[in-house]
Order: C-alpha cells, then sequence, then structure tokens
C-alpha cells in the first residue's frame, strides 16, 4: 500500500448500496453522500493498492482517453469531502467539472458525480422529529426555514422564496 494510492475511508461511515449507485453517511460531518455508478466505482476501486492509473483504466464506461481525467475529478471530490484516508492528491492540473462535461460529449452522462446532503445535528435526529416540515404549513403551524412553500403564510418568517422554501424574513 503506496501513500500515493488512494484509499477509501469505511470506518465511522454508514454505507448503502443501492443498484449501482451508494449512499454514504459522514456521522463527523451531519453529510450524506449520494454518489453516482461512476464515482461509486471509483470509490470501491480505492483499496490502497490501485494507483490513479489503474483505477482510470478501470472504468471501461468512458472513452479511454478521457478515464485518466474523470478518475482525478471523482478522487478530488472523494477527497474533498472526506471520503478518502490517504490520497494527496492528483500531480495533473485540475480541470473544471464544464470543461470534464463538455470533453466527454455523450459520455458526460456517466462521469462521477458527488451529491451532498446535510443531516441533522445528532441532538435533532435523536429527538424523534425525523422530518421538521413533515407536519407544517399554514398559520396555524407555520414552517422554519428550509421547508418547501406555497404562500408566505406557510413560512414562520413569512418569506415564501421564488424557489418554494421558506427563507429568513424580509428585510434582514
Amino acid at each position: 500500500m503506496s501513500p500515493s494510492n488512494p484509499q477509501r475511508r469505511v470506518q465511522g461511515l454508514a454505507i448503502e448500496q443501492m443498484g449501482d449507485e451508494q449512499l454514504v453517511f459522514h456521522p463527523e460531518r451531519n453529510q450524506a453522500f449520494h454518489l453516482n455508478p461512476c464515482l461509486a466505482k471509483i470509490w470501491n476501486l480505492c483499496d490502497g493498492d490501485r494507483t490513479v492509473a489503474e483505477i482510470a483504466a478501470l472504468l471501461e464506461e468512458l472513452p479511454a482517453e478521457k478515464r485518466r481525467t474523470a478518475a482525478d475529478q471523482g478522487l478530488q471530490q472523494l477527497a474533498d469531502n472526506g471520503l478518502l484516508q490517504n490520497w494527496r492528491g492528483s500531480t495533473r492540473p485540475a480541470l473544471s467539472r464544464r470543461k470534464l462535461l463538455q470533453g466527454l460529449g455523450r459520455a458526460a452522462a456517466v462521469t462521477p458525480l458527488l451529491t451532498m446532503v446535510l443531516v441533522p445535528p445528532g441532538v435533532a435526529a435523536a429527538s424523534g422529529v425525523t422530518d421538521p416540515c413533515a407536519s407544517c404549513g399554514g398559520p396555524v403551524n407555520p414552517c422554519p426555514n428550509g421547508c418547501p412553500c406555497l404562500l408566505s403564510t406557510d413560512c414562520s418568517s413569512g418569506n415564501c422564496t421564488r424557489l418554494g422554501t421558506c427563507g429568513p424574513p424580509i428585510g434582514i
């Protein structure tokens, strides 16, 4: 095992396989991560023994000339979100996600993608209230910020934003 080879972090994480995708919960950060099929494959190949080039070569669903770039991009996403133990990063110049997608063309649908979801802190989760938005709405029981809304009266702040979520009070 070389320190330059990426190794996935598993200790302290809750991992759920969903077909060829994965959901990873990182309790220290109160975050959950959805790994699309390509990124889940990259993460699962990070055993500490494989080099980045070896991981890239195993991304057969991508055109051969794009595999290394996709592997670097995926590994950087994993490292930035605390899902790798010892990877120091690529020595190759960084490429924006936009440039990567433009270069991939139709293969862009299988590029590595990580989606992060914030999870309530343990105290809130332990309170038994799993979704603060589940039973709110309207002037009798207005919703906290971040909950979906249709009218401003649905929100405790009195501000239903254009995005359809309760926002901070207007004027603050």
